[in-house]
């Protein structure tokens, strides 16, 4: 873990964030099982519990959670012992296809890391999760399956509730579907016709479940639909036994709320009502960001709560804040009028300018077709707004408060068989309004081009940041830069190539006060896929960063990075297995500067019965810097056994690791290791009537030992058995009349 990018004392300068965005992006995907003690794959509906050693004191540690393909984090705090960081991932945020994670932590000397390091945000942590399977479908409230012509489908599913498609009469409505738990909802735009009609669900690998049914003729004029939907958990855990570790229980709870109301063409949704309480939390009640309310009559819209402002790459994209926004359609232009919150803002706060009107952006958007059938559009952006709050973000240049507007027009479409896109743009910002020279102006444009030629896809795109060129509704832009990238894939049946080229500068308006730097970079793949045979991927990357007219004083830099990466792969229908290594080395061509050098190489397996499922993976990896060779050694098992399938289930994980100096300066061993037993006692409350209600009990294990050989005082020993019961995770219900 490092120092946040935007942490007081971290600033930095453009060329040198591109240097670690470059060494962040050089990892072979292999090297990161070597911090991971985490199980691959969840199933849905299981909440995600392991933990986290950091390598600094931490005296807090929050985490940010959100469900894989969603924008806005949701935020707990975790208890933090002898310098690990105990995870849970609420089951409720557990579904397919995978939960992304990162941590926020702050140390004893008050300084804050994130986990990853670089743009955690952007780049998080991710937990595959598999779906479960769909074993039957049926229509609820159609007696002889029969419906009314105009009223709603809803159907229960037997088994997977998540990455379904649903079509009915063999059109794909899975965009217009409401999922609540193990029901799903479909209300169509226009009643249908009387007779007979087929809706179909299917899952992921083709298989399907077709359910018929009559539409019956309308009686009466139509009507509306006014709804409730939510879950409620409990959850209760306590050591029934510990070593080293301080005895307590854990008591949360959840409750969640969704509003919905929809009459002809009108319709409104409130959604993202989550209440949490946490016992012995600084607060033991919250109310988590993450709501949003809809009215729409048509095509029109208005919007309020946590938006994702995403319009153009170099006015605002990826903002996202509490607010307000206006969506209009009128012949084909859209439009869109927001206003939203210059820095965070946590449960129900507002987020308009009566709130705050010191941290507020304001933004109009306007996209229009040129050419039918939407091969050519025009996009104008402009946004407006101030950030007087010093906690909130900034462009990395200051940490005061700041101002700013900006104009972009931006086009795309395809001409003469060449897909194009561009944007140009003008900003004035000035990034602390209490000193420094104002408001200044700069300019900024991008131009892309891609195009099929029958052998392969050639891209290419040049851009030019000027050095003031900011936006205050993109925190993370990096201007000052002027760069070229070309790209080149082609596949030839089981063989595919991949090229790609970039050569960039930073000062691209020749300060005299910085040193103008360059980078150089080339990848080159190949992957070899042929039926029932491994499949193989090789690699190859350069980099070259290289500065000059340094001013007096200044550092220089010149340096060629090499990476070369393989890897093989099998698999079959329960188990698979792959080998990969990578090889880095960092030649500093300065005089006095040193070399680095990292190796890396990683087996790993699975087995995915239906009694056993198994992933072990053993890792070496070595790096060095003309110095001591430092090297780490870690094996990995993670393993579910279901006793009793559907009912009790043993499922464990554990990790070896060996670190070790050719110097003999470090010399360490650390296990961890945790066994879960868990008892589902649904199964058992169907036969009593019971069968809305989902009951778990659970019995965990965890141990953790670290031993110092070099010094012994350093040793550690923590062991606890944990009991854990929960109620409804969740337990969902809708109610809903007619109006």
């Amino acid at each position: 873990m490092e120092r946040r990018a935007d942490a007081p004392g971290c600033r930095s300068k453009p060329h040198l964030r591109f240097l670690a965005l470059l060494a962040a992006a050089a990892v072979w995907p292999g090297s990161a099982r070597s911090v991971a003690a985490v199980p691959p794959r969840y199933s849905a509906g299981e909440a995600a519990v392991f933990s986290r050693t950091v390598d600094v004191q931490p005296v807090r540690a929050v985490l940010y959670y959100r469900v894989a393909g969603t924008r806005p984090y949701q935020r707990a705090e975790l208890p933090v012992r002898d310098g690990r960081v105990s995870v849970e991932i609420p089951a409720s945020a557990v579904v397919p296809p995978g939960v992304e994670y990162y941590l926020e932590v702050t140390t004893a000397d008050g300084r804050v890391v994130t986990d990853p390091a670089v743009y955690p945000t952007y780049h998080p942590y991710r937990i595959e999760v598999a779906a479960t399977g769909l074993r039957g479908a049926a229509l609820v409230g159609a007696p002889n399956g029969r419906v009314p012509a105009q009223g709603p489908l809803v159907m229960g599913l037997d088994g997977a509730s998540a990455g379904v498609r649903f079509f009915l009469d063999g059109a794909d409505v899975t965009s217009a579907v409401e999922r609540h738990g193990s029901q799903v909802r479909y209300v169509p735009p226009a009643p249908l016709e009387p007779g007979r009609h087929v809706l179909v669900a299917e899952v992921p690998g083709g298989h399907r479940v077709e359910v018929p049914f009559v539409a019956e003729g309308p009686v009466g004029g139509p009507k509306g639909v006014l709804a409730v939907d939510g879950s409620v958990s409990f959850n209760y855990g306590r050591n029934v036994s510990s070593r080293d570790t301080a005895s307590s229980d854990r008591v949360s709870g959840n409750l969640n709320l969704e509003f919905s109301a929809q009459k002809g063409e009108f319709a409104a949704r409130f959604s993202g009502v989550n209440l949490q309480y946490v016992k012995d939390a600084p607060d033991e009640f919250t109310i988590s960001s993450g709501y949003l309310l809809t009215l729409a009559y048509g095509t029109q819209s208005f919007e309020f709560g946590d938006l994702s402002i995403d319009e153009t790459p170099l006015t605002a994209s990826g903002f996202a804040r509490r607010g307000a926004r206006l969506n209009l359609e009128v012949r084909g232009i859209k439009a869109r009028l927001y206003n939203v919150r210059a820095d965070t803002v946590e449960g129900f706060e507002a987020g308009v300018s009566l709130d705050d009107p010191g941290s507020q952006v304001y933004g109009l958007a306007v996209e229009a077709p040129l050419l039918p059938d939407d091969r050519f559009s025009i996009h104008l952006s402009a946004v407006t707004g101030r950030n007087e709050s010093r906690a909130g973000f900034n462009t990395g240049t200051s940490l005061g408060p700041s101002r700013g507007r900006t104009v972009g027009l931006g086009f795309r479409g395809t001409l003469f068989g060449t897909n194009l896109g561009g944007e140009f743009a003008w900003s004035r910002f000035d990034p602390d309004t209490t000193q420094g020279p104002g408001m200044q102006a700069d300019t900024a444009w991008q131009v892309n081009a891609s195009r099929d030629l029958g052998v392969g896809s050639l891209s290419l795109g040049l851009l030019r940041y000027g050095s003031d060129y900011a936006t205050i509704a993109n925190p993370n832009f990096t201007g000052d830069r002027q760069a070229v990238q070309a790209g080149f894939s082609s596949g030839l049946g089981p063989i595919s190539l991949n090229l790609s080229g970039a050569y960039s500068e930073d000062n691209v308006d020749r300060d005299d006060d910085r040193p103008i730097v360059s980078s150089l970079a080339g990848n080159a793949s190949v992957g070899v896929a042929v039926p029932g045979w491994p499949a193989l991927n090789l690699g190859y990357g350069v980099s070259r960063q290289k500065s000059r007219s340094e001013p007096p004083g200044g550092q220089a830099v010149d340096n060629v990075n090499h990476t070369v990466k393989a890897g093989l792969s099998y698999g079959r229908d329960h188990w698979n297995a792959g080998l990969s290594a990578s090889m880095g080395f960092l030649q500093n061509r300065l005089s006095g500067g040193s070399d680095a050098r990292t190796r890396s190489i990683t087996l790993s397996g699975g087995w995915n019965g239906e009694r056993l499922s198994i992933t072990p993976s053993l890792s070496y990896n070595e790096s060095d810097s003309d110095g001591p060779v430092y090297r780490t050694r870690l094996a990995t098992l993670s393993l579910t056994l279901p006793l009793w399938p559907e009912v009790v289930d043993l499922s464990g994980q554990g990790s070896y690791q060996r670190a070790d100096t050719s110097d003999g300066s470090v010399n360490t061993a650390t296990l961890n290791g945790s066994v879960r037993l868990s008892w589902n006692v649904q199964a058992l409350l169907k036969r009593v009537g019971l069968g809305w209600a989902n009951v778990q009990l659970a019995v965990s294990a965890d141990y953790n030992r670290h031993d110092d050989h070099n010094d012994p005082s350093r040793d550690r020993r923590e062991s606890v058995v944990f009991l854990t019961f929960n109620l409804g995770v969740p337990y969902r219900f809708r109610a809903e009349t007619e109006w």
